[in-house]
This record gives C-alpha cells, sequence and structure tokens, in this order.
C-alpha cells in the first residue's frame, strides 16, 4: 500500500529542488524578483534584513547567504537562495475598525497539513485581535508550538470577513505579495523546513516553541514567479490523484490487485489526468487514424475489414468531452494464428541463420519474447506464412492455455511468425499501445469473460471482439495516463 503522507513529502521536496517542473528562459530569475522585494521593504521600513547590493544572475544565492557549504541541495540557475526573513514580513501589522467583523480561528479548528482547512469564529476586531495574532486574506499562518507545528496545523487565510481575522498567540503569520501565496504554503508543509525549524525550542517540555531566529536564518530556493505558478499547479494535481488513491486504498487495502484494478480504470476513464485545450480533440486523431487505414488499404498491405458494424456505439460510461468512442476494430489490425494443419510439428527445423521462429502462447503469459524453441524453414516462411509474421512493437495475445493475457513485443526481437495459439493485434498511428493494454487487460476482459477482469473465458469471433467500444483520448493525454498509471503501480508494487 502507498504511505500517501510520504509520497506527498517526496513530491514537496522534488518540488523545492526544481525537479518537479521545467526551468524557461522566459520566466527570467528569481534574484531579480528578490530584488523587487527588497525594495518593497525598504520603502515600507518593515525592519527586515536587507540585501547588499550585487549582480543579478552573478550568483545564484543572496549575499545573505555566506557560501555554498551552507546551500543544502543544488538548484536551478535562475533560481536564488535567500533567508526567510530576506522574503517574509513575519507577524506584520494589520489594521482594521474596532467595530468590523473579524474572523476568530482557536487552534483547535486549524486543519492539518494538506487539507489546508481552518474554521472561523466570527467576532468583533477588538475581541479577535485582543492579545491574539492578527492577519489577513492571503497571509499564510502556521503554529508555532509543538507538536502543533510538527503536525503542519497551518492554512492560508481566504474569505475572512473584511478580509481581517485573529487567532491563538501560538501562530505565525507570513505575508509577501510578490512570492505566490500557495507556494509559500508548500515551503511551510516541506519536511526540511519542520526538521530544521523545530531543532531547538523556547521554553520547558510541553511549552515548546520554534526559534525566531532559527525561522529568520532558514534558507529558501526561490523560484521565479511563473515557474511558482507551474510548481503549485503540478503539486494540486499530484496531491489530488494521491488523494484519489488514497481514497481507494480505504476501500480495497485487503486486495491488492482490485486497487490496481480501480486506479487503471480511474486511468481509461479520464479521472487520473487534466485535459488539456493543447492535446486537440480525439475527434480529429480518429480522422487521422482511419486516413491511415485507407492508405494502407489502398497499399494493399492490409485488407478492408467487413467484420465492422456500422451503428451507434454503446458508451458504456463517461467519458471527458474531448475524448472520442470508437470500435477497437477501427483503431488496429488484428490476425489470429494459422490453422494447425498449417504448422504441424512435421514442418519445425532445428534453428539456423535461415530459421524463422515460431512465438508461442508462454511468449504472452510470461511476458518474455526469448522463450520457445520451435523454427520453420525459411522457403516455408516465404510461402506460406509470410502472413503470419510478428513484429516488434506488435501486441500478442495468448488464446490457449491462460487465454486472454496480451504482452507487447519488444522492439528487436527474432524474426518470426505467431502460432495457432495466439493473436496478433498492430495498432494504427495515434495509438499508445500501453494505453490499450491497459484497457484490453481490463474492460476487455470483463466484457469477453467472467465480468470480474481476472480472466478470459475465451477469445470472442472477430464480428464481436472488433465491434466492441473503446474510449480513444488525444494521443499525449494517452502518454500521461499510462505515466500515471506506471508511477502508481510502481509505488503499490514497492518497486
Amino acid at each position: 500500500m502507498i504511505d500517501i503522507n510520504k509520497a506527498k513529502q517526496k513530491i514537496l521536496d522534488l518540488a523545492i529542488r526544481g525537479k518537479l517542473t521545467k526551468q524557461l528562459k522566459s520566466d527570467g530569475n528569481a534574484a531579480d524578483l528578490l530584488v523587487e522585494i527588497q525594495k518593497v521593504k525598504e520603502k515600507q521600513n518593515t525592519g527586515a534584513r536587507k540585501t547588499r547590493p550585487y549582480s543579478v544572475g552573478a550568483s545564484y544565492a543572496s549575499p545573505n547567504v555566506n557560501d555554498d557549504l551552507e546551500m543544502p541541495f543544488e538548484i536551478p540557475e535562475n533560481w536564488v537562495w535567500c533567508r526567510f526573513d530576506e522574503l517574509y514580513d513575519i507577524n506584520p501589522e494589520v489594521i482594521a475598525n474596532k467595530n468590523d467583523k473579524a474572523a476568530f480561528i482557536p487552534m483547535e479548528k486549524i486543519g492539518a497539513g494538506y487539507e489546508n482547512k481552518f474554521d472561523y469564529i466570527i467576532q468583533d476586531w477588538e475581541a479577535a485581535s485582543k492579545a491574539h495574532t492578527k492577519f489577513c486574506d492571503g497571509d499564510v499562518c502556521f503554529a508555532k508550538i509543538s507538536p502543533c507545528f510538527e503536525n503542519r496545523k497551518s492554512f492560508i487565510a481566504n474569505n475572512l470577513p473584511n478580509g481581517i481575522g485573529g487567532g491563538t498567540t501560538e501562530l505565525i503569520v507570513i505575508r509577501q505579495n510578490k512570492v505566490l501565496k500557495e507556494f509559500t504554503y508548500l515551503i511551510v508543509l516541506d519536511e526540511r523546513f519542520i526538521l530544521e525549524c523545530s531543532k531547538s525550542y523556547k521554553g520547558v517540555v510541553g511549552q515548546q516553541r520554534i526559534k525566531r531566529d532559527i525561522l529568520d536564518n532558514y534558507l529558501i530556493s526561490l523560484p521565479p514567479l511563473a515557474e511558482q505558478k507551474r510548481i503549485v499547479e503540478k503539486v494540486e494535481q499530484l496531491f489530488d490523484i494521491l488523494d484519489k488513491i488514497d481514497e481507494a486504498q480505504k476501500k480495497y487495502q485487503k486486495d491488492k490487485e482490485i486497487l490496481k484494478s480501480k486506479i487503471i480504470e480511474a486511468g481509461i476513464r479520464g479521472k487520473l489526468t487534466k485535459q488539456l485545450k493543447s492535446d486537440g480533440d480525439a475527434k480529429d486523431l480518429f480522422i487521422e487514424i482511419q486516413k491511415e487505414k485507407e492508405k494502407l488499404i489502398k497499399e494493399k498491405k492490409i485488407r478492408n475489414d467487413k467484420n465492422i458494424i456500422s451503428e451507434e456505439l454503446d458508451e458504456p460510461f463517461e467519458i471527458p468531452k474531448n475524448w472520442r468512442w470508437c470500435k477497437i476494430g477501427e483503431i488496429g489490425v488484428y490476425k489470429k494464428g494459422p490453422f494447425g494443419s498449417l504448422l504441424r510439428k512435421s514442418l519445425f527445423v532445428e534453428k539456423s541463420k535461415d530459421t524463422i521462429k515460431v512465438y508461442e502462447q508462454q511468449n504472452a503469459i510470461r511476458h518474455d519474447s526469448h522463450l520457445g524453441q520451435y523454427y520453420i524453414s525459411k522457403e516455408y516462411f516465404e510461402n506460406k506464412m509470410k502472413g503470419f509474421e510478428v513484429f516488434g512493437g506488435d501486441i500478442i495475445v495468448s488464446c490457449a492455455g491462460t487465454i486472454g493475457e496480451i504482452y507487447l513485443m519488444p522492439k528487436c526481437i527474432e524474426k518470426g511468425i505467431i502460432n495457432q495459439a495466439l493473436m496478433k493485434i498492430t495498432l494504427l498511428k495515434g495509438i499508445d499501445k500501453k494505453y490499450f493494454i491497459n484497457y484490453f487487460d481490463l474492460s476487455l476482459k470483463k466484457l469477453a469473460g467472467n465480468g470480474n477482469g481476472s480472466a478470459m473465458i475465451n477469445i470472442p469471433p472477430f464480428e464481436v471482439l472488433k465491434n466492441y467500444t473503446f474510449p480513444l483520448p488525444p494521443l499525449a493525454e494517452q502518454e500521461r495516463i499510462v505515466e500515471v498509471i506506471e508511477k502508481i503501480l510502481c509505488i503499490i508494487n514497492d518497486k
């Protein structure tokens, strides 16, 4: 099972190292952003530490960061290291009229960590602010007392009455309009921030608080503003996926195979990925696929498929708007192995330079193209078996023994043919092979098997198989779906 909190911490760690997003020249340099922040601080006279003048782009650390030895890890060239108090105003002033309504947030009402949920009580400003921490919309607040700090009691103050609020004295409030508040919140949640700031406390046991000087000197890896936005979007997307996994884990924690199938099912229904305008529409992709198929028919490389019935498609579930339902016969070429009389044991020969391999169902069942010892002569291949040749990138499916096992043949395989117990599938351009395999392995097995997706009772005849419906996303999203599924299954399998 996946440790969701551990996975989220890994994502945050990658995010603050610049390993979750691309660095773009158009973003500019974070050193320029730091200079702008310092100019604002000087005008406001906040009393925060000021950076010394330095050449923007000449270094990727503020002059208040002493040397390379102090930097905890490598960051991208257009990022900059800086101190916490160089970047933020800590516990800044909040001005309001005493009769204004304000939000008072007790510690016990503050959500923990990634949830970023909080609840408040509406009070008069005078009551809410008396002897309490004060904050405004957009401020990031976190607990400074143990164990609330380690438990990530924190929130972004949003949609407060009159935009103002007050809370327990055990909160720290940070503000910076030129740094994305959501990115600041990721810094507060990061494991390194928790570990570094909790190294030393003030006060007696049970009343431990993080020291202000430790917070002031905490090192932040600051990206340009445009990349901050991309980081936040990516983290939110990945956290959303992990939350869905967590929900599925709780529901199917006793059966890993059911969990895997639910994850694949979510992928092929468009639940694990965002639909992007830049991907285009699968309707256009389908037209291109059909053009390629017509071209291959004209070139006599494939035959016109008469098994596909022209009728209204059955839509077994809802798909995103830029996807398209089609039939699996419309997106590939399918070929079953030769009849038994065409491939008798008496035709097999010893392996040599002039022999052609015969692939068997064990290759599909055990996902290994190297297995097998049967060969036919090159002459017999040219005369009778050429139409059954299997190529690297083709998909083979077992039709005997364990039925319905599917395998993507590696690019570099020994020249060979399929035997009577195999079917080969050659997908047309525009179909991601791994996406198709995920669909076949789950949905198609359910349709053609015993209903639970675990095994097929038999391979349906072509007039049935080729008319099964297929959810077609744009190619870019097919690839993203495969990537997300593989990452999740890798974690589940502890690889």
